[in-house]
């Protein structure tokens, strides 16, 4: 049988926290691939040494060569391949059958048991390379944090305070398990507020245990639910998406809670707005590039305390191009651009990701279903909604119509 490649975590950088099997691997391999702090820990094993840095790319023939040759090759990453590792990187470049995984500790394991404190249902996110904004969807949540050296431990607790996040205890784990360990409990507050930076640490967030009730309490009877009350709404001139309309586009947009929504021509942020409550663990982003309508959004964020909706100022598909996978895609005013907003949502959203568009007109409706069509989308459906209220008028009830609007979705194949 051909030779594997063997991914091997070491926990946190100390001999005693990595496993036996682990261990037996190291020895068995004819070659060493690692960080500096990794292939100094194996400073006496006898075979091949090769250092691994910023530049990984050009490991790939080397490695597919030694294997071929027969030679047995260990790579050496901190903590666990399956958190944040070259896993990801290799399982790219090299067949399922080709590898061999042997878990290792992750230094927030230890961070956790030094702290005596359960990890279970924590988030695990890590900042190397992406922007702060994704931390918003787990306020309320205890979580964990790789920061790097432009996202130190303190810029994380300044942008969270900014944002609103309430004072908490907060954890900076550095080198753990090493010589020069260090856990610092603090408040998020004196964090960020203090000189020290942190770079490239773990932060552990530990809101108080009825967090969870209170952010139910800020999000109200809504977080489930769909269709709030148009009056919950400031609108002024900008148009708005009415609640029955707005119920039957979300129910096509088939969200789950951990979803990441695009809202194309946001307006005031009726949808957006309560897309944000129903994916409480994900994420939206509103594009409109109104500035009236930014500042009516902005309010109605504000109102509703909606920290997990992002404004983007701008006109898609343009807006769009440097936001991260969206798994749904609302397109509600295209400004003209219908067709190209299609094929750049497209790209866009994730296999099996939705696209819902809301025509007024005619010609919209014709033109949305086409370009759905057209790109490869797959259970294309169009539905046209008329809505009729009937209001009391001192002793009688009067029919009151809203304009009809026509629904168009698909999943992308």
């Amino acid at each position: 049988m051909a030779n594997k490649l063997w991914i091997i975590g070491i926990g946190p950088g100390s001999l005693k926290y990595i496993p036996p099997a682990a261990l037996e691997k190291v020895y068995q391999a004819d070659i060493l691939l690692g960080g500096s702090r990794a292939l100094k820990l194996f400073a006496d094993h006898p075979g091949e040494k090769r250092l691994i840095t910023g530049e990984v790319a050009g490991l790939i023939p080397y490695l597919h060569e030694q294997l071929a040759d027969g030679r047995q090759i260990a790579v050496l990453v901190s903590g666990d391949p399956g958190f944040y590792s070259l896993l990801a990187f290799l399982r790219r470049h090299f067949a399922s059958e080709q590898l061999e995984v042997i878990a290792g500790l992750s230094p927030f394991q230890v961070a956790f048991a030094r702290l005596k404190e359960p990890w279970q249902g924590a988030v695990l996110e890590s900042v190397h390379g992406r922007p702060l904004t994704g931390l918003l969807r787990y306020r309320g949540r205890k979580a964990v944090i790789l920061t790097d050296h432009r996202h130190t431990a303190r810029a994380v607790a300044r942008f969270l305070k900014k944002q609103g996040y309430a004072d908490q205890r907060v954890v900076v784990a550095q080198d753990v398990g090493g010589d020069q360990e260090l856990i610092l409990e603090t408040t998020l507050f004196d964090l960020a507020e203090g000189e020290a930076d942190f770079p490239s640490t773990i932060l552990i967030l530990l809101p108080a245990e009825d967090a969870d009730e209170e952010l139910a309490g800020q999000t109200g009877v809504f977080k489930y639910s769909l269709g709030l009350p148009d009056e919950v709404f400031k609108r002024a001139e900008v148009p708005m998406t009415k609640q029955e309309i707005r119920a039957i586009t979300l129910a096509k947009a088939q969200l789950t809670p951990q979803s990441v929504v695009y809202d194309v021509g946001a307006g005031t942020g009726s949808i957006s707005l309560e897309a944000a409550r129903w994916v409480w663990q994900g994420m939206v982003y509103a594009i409109e590039r109104q500035p009236a309508a930014l500042d009516l959004l902005r309010e109605n964020q504000y109102q509703l305390g909606a920290q997990n909706l992002i404004l983007v100022a701008g006109e898609a598909p343009q807006a769009m191009t440097e936001l991260p996978p969206a798994d749904a895609v609302i397109i509600g005013g295209s400004g003209g651009k219908l067709r190209e907003i299609v094929q750049v949502s497209r790209s866009k959203l994730r296999p099996s990701g939705r696209l819902v568009i809301n025509a007024v007109t005619l010609e919209t409706a014709v033109t949305a279903v086409e370009e759905l069509e057209r790109s490869g989308f797959t259970g294309v459906e169009a539905v046209s909604v008329a809505v009729t209220r009937w209001e009391k008028v001192q002793q009688s009830h009067l029919a009151r119509a809203l304009n009809p609007v026509w629904i168009i979705a698909g999943t992308r194949n």
